[in-house]
């Protein structure tokens, strides 16, 4: 049997097997930059999902942030709110019974004197004397313990008013008692004697001028 010829030239043959080499790297090559392209893909596409997330969790957590913080403003005013409220009750409950003391003060009011304006207000404490201990500091929310009583009026004439003022004096619920002006006026064709007193209370005062005032009135 006669054996098999390749009648195809060496040279071509090598070319030809070059050839399928080369198609073969080809292919290879294109595999690889197929499969490095969609890995790239991929892990691209993970990390903007990443950052995205973490934009998201960012500005979710801005907003629970500025939330909290806007709760705690309004948290502190209700704060504020509630230490007004508090402060002013304990002043009321602090204070004497007004009513009672502008009641004894009118019965001590001569016929001849007229109330124009009566006016309670905080005055501010007396500086301590050399001989006096150092006074206990009090916080600025704490209430008064301090009071001023000005009335302001007419009396008829100023022995009416000395009158007056000695009355006050004799109520023993004020610190002191002040003129701070007298002086004529005239109310349509009658001449009369326009006054302003001031009457300081202290703490030990005001603790004591409610049931001070009320005897007084018996």
């Amino acid at each position: 049997m006669t054996p098999a010829v390749n009648l195809i030239p060496l040279s071509i043959r090598r070319a030809r097997a070059v050839a399928a080499h080369l198609r073969g790297w080809i292919i290879a090559g294109v595999v690889c930059a197929v499969v490095c392209t969609l890995a790239t893909g991929v892990l691209f596409t993970r990390h903007t999902s990443r950052v995205a997330r973490q934009a998201s969790e960012r500005r979710t957590l801005e907003a629970q942030r500025l939330q909290l913080e806007s709760q705690a403003a309004d948290a502190a005013r209700n704060l504020a709110d509630l230490n007004h409220r508090l402060s002013i009750t304990q002043a009321m409950r602090g204070h004497p019974d007004w009513s009672a003391l502008l009641r004894a003060i009118a019965a001590r009011r001569d016929q001849g004197v007229t109330f124009e304006n009566i006016d309670i207000s905080p005055r501010t404490p007396p500086a301590p004397s050399a001989k006096s201990s150092k006074p206990v500091e009090r916080s600025a929310s704490a209430p008064p313990e301090y009071f001023l009583v000005r009335l302001r009026g007419v009396a008829d004439s100023q022995p009416t008013l000395w009158t007056f003022v000695r009355s006050l004096e004799s109520l023993r619920v004020f610190e002191s008692v002040k003129t701070i002006n007298s002086g004529a006026r005239a109310v349509a064709d009658k001449q009369v004697i326009e006054f302003s007193i001031e009457c300081a209370l202290s703490p030990q005062r005001v603790r004591a001028s409610a049931s001070a005032a009320e005897g007084s009135e018996r």
